[in-house]
């Protein structure tokens, strides 16, 4: 996601969720009001270290962070309102097909096309803005989606209990229609799930947003899968020069770092970039290492309680006092994480992580480590949608009939010639086996 202009001047107004308020520009925006309470920067502890962002997913590709930022300000962008289900000329937008799973009235990360003609239920593969847009209390249709997800629904928007069906984890549930529909764990962000189709007319997988390492696809491999007739995928980076480290080592790298810092300099604050839901294996490790609590604000505090982590829950503070460890949304400027350590003077450096896929470089060391005078910026390339080379795994690992992009759909016929490619020699080595 690409990074926006951070707030200056102390009595700028900021939310409390560290986002500007969007202006309501037509019926299909989202509202982010219960989520955010105005105040200015200096009733914010930490606030003159952080940075205006979209409330969205890390590692969005440049046109949904284009958007987003169009939505927060509440102005037009080509094809209508960013989250309206109304086009430039008055006309409702159509669904498109990546949405829709074959021979269902079901659609997956549809809402923002209204209520769609037909279809009777709304899947929700995770919540980040670029997949819930268009939701709103009003929303009057059934949803599906994981327990996490739900949590999180009714938190931001309020929407009746009686339309949130909440499927369990890796048990397969027969809907009216009498389709089949399993939810796997997508490791991506805190409740996302692939959604398991299976219908009279075929079976079809949508991933919504997945980081495909080893242990997801092992995790499939075990659950004796059906033969796939459509793999929905996340191509968000089918792009071979996309080779994300694994998230471990990634953690294990900016551990190391933190460790090695608080030997040399015990006074060090740790400031920790995040977005609304994600990178808190990330902070949680971090927090361990540093044997610390984690300081959040309260909406961030209300977010993280719908996660259902006692781990992670145990560690929190609204008290900046008690924790060397802050989170903040987003990324932060010099002169920010300055004003952060001016103003916790019992700290005499600052470490800021930076965890995005965006911080990724070939070659050389896995951390980007800019040392400033007392203060250091870690880029760490934690990545949770899948590299290049992991969506090749998983397309070996399940070959589908059919592998339908979800991301990027514009190169869908260059990214055929190499599903393709990939399923012929899956499919070779597997007679050979």
């Amino acid at each position: 996601m690409k990074r926006s202009k951070k707030l200056d001047g102390s009595q700028r107004k900021l939310t409390d969720f560290w986002v500007q308020k969007p202006v309501a520009a037509s019926a299909g925006l989202a509202s982010l009001s219960s989520f955010v309470e105005t105040r200015t920067v200096s009733e914010v502890s930490v606030a003159s270290s952080v940075s205006v962002v979209e409330m969205n997913d890390d590692d969005s590709r440049a046109s949904t962070s284009s958007n987003a930022s169009a939505a927060a300000k509440g102005v037009k962008r080509k094809g209508g309102f960013y989250g309206s289900q109304w086009n430039d000329s008055g006309q409702k937008r159509n669904c498109p097909s990546y949405k829709r799973i074959p021979g269902t009235p079901y659609v997956v990360d549809a809402f923002s096309y209204g209520v769609i003609p037909a279809i009777t239920g709304y899947f929700l593969s995770h919540f980040h803005s670029d997949h819930y847009n268009g939701l709103t209390k009003s929303f009057s249709q059934p949803i599906y989606c994981s327990l996490i997800t739900a949590n999180l629904i009714k938190l931001k928007f309020g929407v009746a209990d009686s339309l949130i069906h909440v499927l369990p984890m890796d048990q397969p549930q027969r809907l009216k229609d009498g389709t089949l529909v399993t939810l796997f764990d997508a490791n991506h962000c805190p409740g996302s799930v692939l959604f398991l189709f299976e219908t009279l007319t075929g079976n079809f997988l949508h991933t919504g947003d997945l980081r495909a390492e080893d242990c997801l696809i092992d995790q499939l491999k075990s659950k004796s899968l059906p033969k796939l007739d459509i793999l929905f995928l996340d191509t968000t980076y089918m792009n071979p020069r996309y080779v994300f480290p694994p998230q471990k080592t990634v953690i294990d790298e900016v551990c190391r770092f933190v460790k090695t810092e608080l030997e040399r300099y015990p006074k060090t604050l740790v400031v920790c970039g995040t977005y609304m839901i994600g990178k808190e294996r990330v902070v949680q490790a971090i927090a361990e290492t540093m044997g610390s609590k984690i300081a959040v604000n309260r909406p961030k505090m209300n977010i993280m309680k719908c996660l259902n982590d006692e781990k992670l829950a145990s560690r929190l503070t609204l008290d900046y006092n008690l924790a060397n460890l802050f989170v903040v949304f987003g990324s932060s400027s010099l002169k920010q994480l300055q004003d952060t350590l001016a103003q916790h003077s019992r700290f005499h450096r600052l470490i800021n992580v930076w965890p995005s896929g965006w911080e990724y470089r070939k070659g050389g060391p896995i951390l980007s480590v800019k040392p400033s005078g007392n203060i250091t910026i870690v880029g760490a390339p934690y990545s949770e949608h899948s590299s290049y080379g992991e969506l090749e795994k998983l397309v070996r690992a399940l070959r589908p009939a059919r592998i339908v992009p979800t991301v990027n759909v514009s190169k869908n016929e260059e990214m055929q010639k190499t599903f393709s490619q990939w399923l012929a020699t899956a499919n070779i080595s597997q007679i050979f086996k």
